[in-house]
């Protein structure tokens, strides 16, 4: 009898410890809950982000080997521009002759690609070249030529019935107002007052 009540006791304390640990977690379930959403949500974003975003120091071992990694094309591509001084001075006579002689720079099309094919060299040879020896851009370096041409236009009697935007046609440019500002960034003044200028320069003066 005295084991059977104490096993009664005890079932009865075992019991009451059970329901106590169940209320226990019923009352933490929510805050369980929403833990377990949270920490779901962290290792589903953490998966998704690249390594070197969760950590600068693992980060830096992959950028010291890119940089290594770009090195060798680095030098390749600027290896690449290099050129011989003989060679240079080879190309840029070819230019001029072309730009003097062929006149070329009268063509509205003319670019850096249309020259480089013409002369079968790389345009990446021709700006270099021009940049180095000339201390102009490619677009300065053919509006210098039109500008002169234009000049000389201008300033000859032959040529007084034709209009601004003829002779800007005439020397390259493809419009009046581009012609207008590269004359005037040249010479300091527009084509109009260019010509007036040098027209009232070749009226006789008598004296009395």
């Amino acid at each position: 009898m005295l084991e059977s009540g104490l096993l009664t006791v005890n079932n009865h304390h075992l019991s009451n410890q059970t329901i106590m640990y169940q209320e226990i977690l019923l009352s933490f379930s929510p805050y369980l809950f929403v833990a377990g959403l949270v920490v779901g949500f962290l290792v589903g974003y953490l998966s998704q982000r690249p390594i070197s975003s969760l950590s600068p120091l693992l980060a830096i071992p992959a950028v010291t080997s890119s940089l290594v990694a770009q090195k060798p094309s680095e030098r390749t591509r600027y290896q690449s521009f290099h050129l011989p001084e003989e060679r240079k001075t080879q190309y840029l006579q070819e230019i001029l002759r072309l730009i003097e002689n062929e006149k070329v720079y009268r063509s509205h099309e003319i670019s850096l690609v249309k020259l480089s094919e013409k002369m079968s060299i790389p345009p990446r040879y021709i700006s270099q070249i021009i940049n180095e020896k000339c201390e102009v851009s490619f677009t300065e370096f053919i509006n210098q030529y039109r500008i002169k041409e234009a000049k000389e236009i201008l300033l000859d009697p032959d040529y007084l019935k034709f209009s601004i935007s003829g002779i800007a046609s005439e020397v390259g440019f493809s419009s009046r107002q581009s012609f207008h500002q590269a004359f005037k960034r040249f010479t300091g003044t527009t084509p109009a007052k260019f010509r007036e200028s040098c027209q009232d320069s070749r009226i006789p003066t008598y004296s009395s």
